[in-house]
């Protein structure tokens, strides 16, 4: 009996320790893995004891971007108010010493974009109660402070020449490329046209006021000098016309010299017509050319642009 007991006891304290040990096991993975979650306030108060240590090594900008962390971690609260309005001030100092050491005027513009983001929470927090409070008071103070310097910043930019037009940064002219080129026709419809109307009002006055195209009667007189001549028998002027009637009479052919002036004269003003209008249109497509906009870079030390030019 004695020798089965042993067996016994030692397989049941066996079972024991067994069904004992995955519980303890839960119970300390479980401490454990609660003892690791941060809350809110400790990931605050890390943040803020992290941004501290980076403002008192002169990383400003460092400091700066954890304090603002911090005031996203931290909630707002009775009992948090003061110590989110303590790490706001830190923030807009940091950001301050940014602009003071490199000249950054973006660094202060974040740090009114954080002030605003702190009214905003309040607000949503506390409602209207949020303006009597002393530490939104102060806020507006700092905000009011964080204007005066953002707006003396950018009256101490020096102010950019704008660029002239048709020139690119530097003087140099921009490459706008060559106009449209004057067409063919032009030159030769307007002086082959002028040439010809000319011609054709020669024409027309040459046949409308030359003498051998006149009437035979005031031919005649004007060819006497005005002195009275004889005149042919009526056999004679018989025998005359019958002869000339084959051919054209001495006014016909003035009329058909100024019909020929009277055609040319058309033909060339068309030409004329024709050469203006070719020439009105290259002028408007070269005066488009030299209206187009044109593009040019613009660098800075903080900042990058484009510059354009041309008639809007």
């Amino acid at each position: 009996m004695r020798a089965l007991s042993c067996p016994c006891a030692l397989a049941l304290a066996l079972s024991l320790a067994m069904s004992a040990t995955p519980q303890a096991a839960a119970v300390d993975r479980g401490s454990g893995g609660r003892g690791q979650q941060q809350t809110p306030a400790e990931a605050a108060a890390a943040l803020d004891a992290a941004a501290q240590a980076s403002f008192d090594g002169g990383d400003y900008r460092a400091a700066a971007k954890q304090w603002k962390r911090a005031l996203e971690r931290l909630p707002e609260r009775q009992a948090s108010h003061l110590k989110r309005q303590e790490m706001l001030e830190n923030l807009v100092i940091s950001q301050r010493q940014v602009f003071q050491a490199e000249g950054d005027r973006e660094a202060l513009v974040a740090g009114r974009a954080a002030v605003w983001a702190y009214l905003d929470r309040c607000k949503l927090a506390y409602g209207t109660r949020c303006s009597a409070m002393p530490a939104t008071a102060e806020v507006k103070a700092l905000l009011a402070g964080l204007n005066e310097a953002i707006d003396a910043a950018e009256a101490a930019r020096p102010a950019r020449v704008p660029p002239e037009r048709g020139v690119a940064v530097g003087g140099k002219e921009l490459a706008r490329g060559q106009g449209t080129p004057l067409p063919v026709r032009v030159i030769p419809s307007l002086v082959g046209g002028t040439i010809v109307a000319a011609g054709g009002a020669a024409l027309i006055i040459f046949g409308a006021t030359d003498a051998r195209f006149q009437p035979t009667d005031a031919a005649v007189a004007r060819l006497s000098g005005g002195k009275p001549i004889a005149t042919a028998t009526e056999e004679e002027e018989t025998t005359t016309t019958t002869t000339t009637g084959l051919g054209l009479s001495a006014e016909a052919k003035g009329k058909l010299w100024v019909g020929l002036g009277a055609s040319a004269l058309a033909i060339g003003v068309g030409f004329v017509v024709i050469g203006v209008i070719d020439l009105a249109k290259h002028r408007r497509l070269n005066r488009r050319e030299r209206e187009r906009v044109a593009a040019a870079p613009l660098f800075g030390p903080h900042s990058a642009g484009l510059a354009l030019s041309g008639r809007f």
